[in-house]
């Protein structure tokens, strides 16, 4: 975060801000020749990427968007709840508040439904009942409406213009900024904002004179001012129902319009002091349907605002936000503390010479990653199908060379992560390419690796260090790598931003144990050696995987402290008891204390998973620390139901234990040399700690579970030919 300016709410204050919301737009978009005042924003504010993931919608609902995720109507209440909420049609369903309602005034409504009155509200979100109904499905605690209740406690107006009415109400911008009882104090979102127009996407346009007229009024009375140009929504919308070349046009002439617009309303918020937010609440459906990319434009504009990129504490990621970021800010702006409740943070900016370009090439590269990511589940099929066929082989090829032969093969398992990682290096966004780079460096790591090892051991002991050897150096040098891996997180999927993901960690876990072993059985080092070796490993793996600043990963650092726990324990050549249990309990304790105690000198804005986590605890009570033991259970028990992981878990101890208890009947079990045995343990605890103490362990365990498997084949063909492993 080195060059960034925090723009909180000390540091960075407004009078007021004005919300635009242009929805189903990209960035591509927003920078085409159509749109010269969007532009001027652009060139001098502040640009980013925002994910619009949500949680979708609520179970039994008919879809509303092409993919669960990407709900509209959860997009905009997101907005305004400041954590990932769920919507369904209900979002759409506010009305001012004499407009009549199967006739019923919308302020009866809201009384009938809240027992609220509507006091001087002007519009009112009928709905508001069942979108806080919604929620309790989620695994976490939420408020709809959170922004508007902060503003309404800090005796700061809100006003929402317009709609994208297509016959029916479509007035979801409401949720943005309306209080926990859906009132908003003014504004107008009623039928006249619309216009009937025949040749228009589904028969209307935006009354433009209306909404600026209104916006006049508005935007010098309210703190917050929302305002919903809803002619490309009403486009993006009307898409499966036209030809390509009408969308192009439709869509067209939507950003055309809403770009003069935007310049008025610019003109408009100079005059009194606002500060502007333009940004799309959620990806056009074509975008979607073609990428799954769920990033949506971001411009902050205003005098004295700085410009360059969007950075926030949520991602650490120099122009990406969250989509629960937007709501922290505007408080921030306008100098209100954050609910407690708050996913999101308060935005910085960091200067960029060329924003617009660099989040182009980022959005590209962020794409290609996601349409790249059904690889990752097919080479878990395929290294199943290989587990499988490789064990059925193994009783049907005699003993001697051929056996032989086939534990070189074992080496291809443990490949596939270091495979998947270094193909980040040539990005691309075909499935089949992607395929072909797996492929193609998996077979010259086993290739180069046995070339210069010319031992199937010392091969496996290769392939894993340089494995090690570069994520972590990656990690440290900012994880560009790590980031673009489609074995690694993604900022389109939004489940992670920075650090390390757990495909990743299991695998380097497994693999840096592993090397560890290997060298020190390959070396006959002495044990007091080897606990020093092990104890340095253990210090290195936790700075790298743990360490908020560079992996970040805490189920993570759990999981090293019990692996190389486990391994120095089993250098004493006694069995695990109670008390070495609890040395190891105690040492993840006081790793955890040391990363939190980091996190804390880092401040709210930056801190962690593991420091937000522990504030959220220590606010929320034991209720919170329950929430998120509930959200690990069920993410776990998902996978482990639904996942090819679990699978693949299963198949590598299916085929170890046909392997090592079925083979060679007639001769004495081999011995397990001595540090190779360690590295068994360390990886049979890693795997099992990653399993519990990460919400996707499986995943984990399963990239981890691999380097064990691939070392217990390789001696148990040398052991049945006669020649233990050099």
């Amino acid at each position: 975060m080195a060059g960034a300016r925090p723009v909180a709410g000390e540091r960075f204050t407004v009078r007021r801000v004005a919300v635009i919301l242009l929805p189903a737009t990209t960035l591509s978009d927003l920078l085409s020749a159509d749109m010269p005042n969007t532009g001027m924003l652009i060139k001098g504010g502040a640009l980013g990427l925002m994910n619009s993931r949500t949680p979708g919608r609520p179970d039994g609902e008919a879809p509303e968007s092409y993919y669960l995720d990407y709900s509209p109507q959860s997009a905009y209440v997101t907005l305004g709840a400041g954590a990932r909420a769920v919507a369904g049609v209900d979002a759409r369903y506010a009305f001012n508040r004499d407009e009549n309602v199967l006739g019923v005034s919308a302020k009866d409504i809201l009384f009938r439904r809240t027992l609220t009155g509507a006091d001087d509200a002007r519009i009112i979100h009928t709905g508001i009942a069942k979108l806080v109904h919604d929620q309790e499905s989620l695994n976490y605690s939420i408020t709809v409406g959170a922004l508007g209740s902060a503003l309404k406690a800090a005796e700061m107006k809100t006003a929402v213009i317009g709609n994208s009415d297509d016959g029916t109400p479509r007035r979801e911008a409401v949720a943005v900024c309306m209080d926990g009882r859906g009132r908003v104090d003014l504004g107008d979102v009623g039928p006249l904002m619309s216009l009937p127009s025949p040749l228009s996407p589904l028969g209307f346009r935006t009354n433009t004179p209306r909404l600026l007229l209104e916006a006049e009024r508005c935007i010098p009375q309210a703190e917050l001012t929302v305002i919903e140009l809803g002619d490309t929504a009403r486009a993006d919308r009307a898409r499966p129902y036209t030809m390509d070349a009408v969308y192009k046009r439709n869509m067209s002439a939507a950003l055309k319009e809403a770009d003069q617009v935007i310049g008025k309303l610019t003109g408009i918020a100079a005059k009194n002091g606002a500060l502007i937010v333009l940004l799309s609440p959620y990806p056009p459906s074509s975008v979607m349907a073609k990428t799954k990319n769920s990033l949506c434009p971001v411009v902050v504009f205003g005098e004295g605002f700085p410009s360059g990129l969007i950075l926030s504490g949520s991602t650490r990621t120099a122009g990406i936000c969250t989509n629960a970021d937007i709501a922290p800010s505007i408080l921030g702006w306008l100098g209100v503390p954050s609910p407690k409740e708050f996913m999101g943070r308060c935005i910085a900016v960091k200067g960029c010479p060329d924003a617009a370009g660099y989040l182009l090439w980022f959005n590209n590269r962020a794409g290609m990653q996601v349409k790249s990511y059904a690889v990752v589940r097919q080479v878990v099929v395929a290294t199943i199908v290989f587990v499988v066929v490789f064990t059925l082989l193994w009783f049907l090829i005699p003993f001697g060379p051929g056996r032989r032969t086939l534990s070189t093969l074992a080496l291809l398992p443990p490949s596939v992560a270091p495979a998947l990682f270094f193909a980040a290096l040539l990005p691309t966004g075909s499935i089949v390419v992607a395929w072909l780079q797996v492929l193609v460096f998996s077979a010259l790591l086993v290739w180069g690796a046995l070339l210069i090892m010319r031992e199937e051991l010392r091969a496996l002991m290769l392939i894993s260090g340089i494995f090690t050897v570069a994520v972590a150096l990656d990690l440290l040098c900012g994880g560009m790598l790590s980031r673009f891996s489609i074995l690694g997180y993604s900022v389109v999927d939004g489940a992670r931003y920075y650090g390390l993901g757990n495909e990743l960690m299991g695998a380097l876990l497994g693999g840096s144990l592993l090397a560890v072993c290997v060298i020190l059985y390959s070396v006959k080092a002495a044990r007091g050696v080897a606990r020093i070796v092990l104890a340095c490993g253990l210090a290195a793996a936790v700075a790298v995987i743990g360490s908020p600043m560079v992996g970040a990963n805490m189920g993570g650092a759990i999981s090293v402290v019990a692996a190389f726990g486990v391994a120095l324990a089993a250098t004493s050549g006694q069995t695990l008891n109670l008390r070495r249990v609890l040395l190891i309990v105690l040492g993840v304790a006081a790793v955890l204390s040391v990363f939190a105690g980091l996190d804390m000198l880092r401040g709210p804005e930056n801190e962690s998973h593991l420091g937000r986590a522990l504030r959220l605890m220590c606010s929320g009570g034991p209720e919170h620390i329950w929430l998120i033991i509930k959200r690990k259970l069920a993410m776990n028990f998902m996978l482990v139901r639904f996942s090819g992981w679990s699978r693949l878990i299963l198949a590598y101890v299916a085929s170890l234990a046909a392997i090592l208890a079925l083979s060679d009947k007639n001769k004495k079990p081999w011995p397990l040399p001595y540090y190779l045995r360690v590295a068994v343990l360390g990886i049979a605890a890693a795997s099992a700690a990653a399993f519990i103490f990460n919400d996707s362990g499986v995943v984990a365990a399963g990239t981890c579970l691999g380097y064990a498997w691939s070392m217990l084949v390789i001696l148990a063909a040398r052991a049945a030919d006669g020649k233990p492993a050099r």
